[in-house]
């Protein structure tokens, strides 16, 4: 027994020494040091193995390694021809059929990042899920077994399939990414495989304090969670959305912003996910549904099972507040935001609904006091100008307002609900000023519904009720086709008080 013991410990202590013996200390020119053993090196790149997750570091982000300056001569990185960049990188996206809760398909792209099968995408692309499966360029197919990181509010989505030595993705450094730089994208643009396109980027932009990479390249639903790539092969971002209207505004999230978050590590079955992250989901899309038909008590009903899954989901809570507002169940709405709040007591969505709430419940005093605060937290805001101006005309406080709708003004010219705002509060008093802030408004935007709104009301200052009906008819058809279901219940308040 005691040779045994010896013999173990002899073991351990040599397996530790080994270990010790066989890392290196790399030191980054960021004056970070870390020790770990290089399972493999390229004129690029070398990988780190820290406990069987690989880490991949530039040579050009390098100081030395075990003592050994990088040479200069390593650290301009040479750049590939598209279809190099192609047949290399192919293997490695994923093309993502998603079989969703309600019966429908969706497709996506991806790519792994790790060859024990991690793989990243867009959160919307998993989104309502039953069954996700990928399916690599060879033809072979995978189901998703396991989710390691999502993010709805950033469209972030890691999961894990079970495979060993798939090929991989080398992650770039999207701070290095400047405009004008060559960018390619690989994906399933409506389903067609591994289509190729090229560009440029063509700007850098922040939202939410996110990072997102503007290009040119081409792309289509389908492209949605796969990689955009530079001109050494390298993933610069995460293909997340383009903007309808646009000629190629196509956005990415950065790469960096994900690199973090890649781990081995399942947070959650791909069964907890269906039944949790999925099924909240369906609820949430079932209940928009219902809006849609005007069906507001069954979509407060659906928004409850959304709460009983995900009990600190702020969004839900203030849904429900509005909706028990257009419900008339006002002490409902009040109880809703004030969960919000003491879940999020920095949101300032709820202070704004509280600020509403409590105008319509005549606190008028408590009501300006939480417009106040929402706009404490967001001092730019524009809509929260406007709606603590209209708070203040409402209340008799017409200057105050009139000077917070031309503060907003100030900050976006062409701020349509602050001209519509002015528009209304000189109705009565100045119909010509009225109608020129109105026809400003138009000039921007003659499809705004809002517009239409106004004219409803100016008519029915002036009597003229077969118009104001006609005016509030287009504005809540606007509101509906623009997605606005609870706007448009408000200007159908507007056409029952005609009668």
């Amino acid at each position: 027994m005691k040779n045994g013991r010896l013999l173990s410990l002899i073991l351990l202590f040599s397996l530790c020494f080994s270990s010790l013996v066989f890392a290196e200390t790399i030191v980054l020119k960021s004056g970070k040091t870390v020790e770990g053993k290089i399972v493999e090196r390229t004129d690029k790149y070398i990988k780190v193995d820290f406990y069987g997750v690989q880490v991949p570091y530039f040579l050009n982000d390098i100081k030395s390694i075990d003592g050994n300056s990088i040479s200069k001569a390593k650290e301009s990185l040479s750049q590939n021809s598209p279809r190099d960049i192609f047949e290399s990188i192919s293997p490695a996206v994923v093309y993502i059929t998603n079989k969703t809760l309600a019966g429908e398909e969706y497709l996506g792209s991806g790519f792994v990042v790790d060859p024990k099968g991690i793989v990243v995408t867009n959160f919307h692309v998993t989104k309502l899920s039953k069954e996700i499966n990928v399916k690599f360029k060879n033809g072979k197919s995978y189901p998703v077994t396991g989710i390691i990181y999502y993010d709805a509010r950033f469209d972030i989505c890691i999961f894990k399939i079970e495979a060993d030595d798939l090929p991989t993705i080398l992650l770039g450094n999207s701070d290095s990414a400047y405009i004008g730089d060559k960018i390619y994208v690989i994906g399933n643009p409506l389903g067609l495989e591994y289509t190729f396109s090229d560009g440029l980027l063509s700007g850098v932009r922040e939202y939410n304090k996110l990072k997102y990479l503007q290009f040119s390249a081409p792309i289509s639903p389908g492209n949605s969670g796969g990689p955009l790539i530079n001109s050494k092969g390298e993933v610069l971002g995460i293909v997340t959305f383009l903007m309808q209207g646009g000629q190629n505004l196509n956005f990415a999230l950065a790469i960096n912003t994900i690199k973090p978050l890649i781990t081995t590590t399942s947070k959650m079955s791909i069964q907890q996910f269906v039944e949790t992250v999925s099924r909240a989901d369906y609820y949430y899309s079932e209940a928009e549904r219902c809006m849609f038909r005007d069906d507001f008590k069954q979509s407060v009903e659906l928004l409850k099972k959304v709460i009983e899954i995900n009990p600190k989901n702020v969004d839900v809570y203030n849904t429900l507040g509005l909706l028990s507002v257009y419900l008339d169940q006002l002490l409902q709405a009040k109880d809703y935001y004030e969960k919000a709040m003491q879940i999020n007591p920095t949101d300032p969505a709820v202070y704004a609904n509280l600020g509403d709430l409590y105008l319509r419940l005549d606190d008028s005093e408590k009501g300006i006091t939480y417009l106040k605060k929402s706009l404490d937290l967001m001092p730019n805001a524009v809509d929260l100008m406007v709606m603590l101006g209209n708070g203040l005309v409402n209340i008799g406080k017409k200057q105050q307002g009139i000077e917070y709708f031309e503060k907003a003004l100030q900050l976006n010219p062409d701020y349509i609900n602050a001209l519509l705002s002015l528009s209304l509060v000189y109705a009565d008093t100045d119909f010509e000023k009225s109608t020129s802030y109105l026809k400003k408004a138009t000039e921007i935007n003659p499809e705004d519904p809002g517009i239409y709104r106004i004219i409803g009301t100016l008519d029915k200052i002036t009597g003229d009720i077969v118009s104001a009906k006609e005016a509030y008819k287009k504005s809540k058809m606007l509101y509906l086709q623009s997605g606005f279901i609870l706007k448009a219940k408000t200007v159908e308040d507007d056409l029952r008080a005609l009668h």
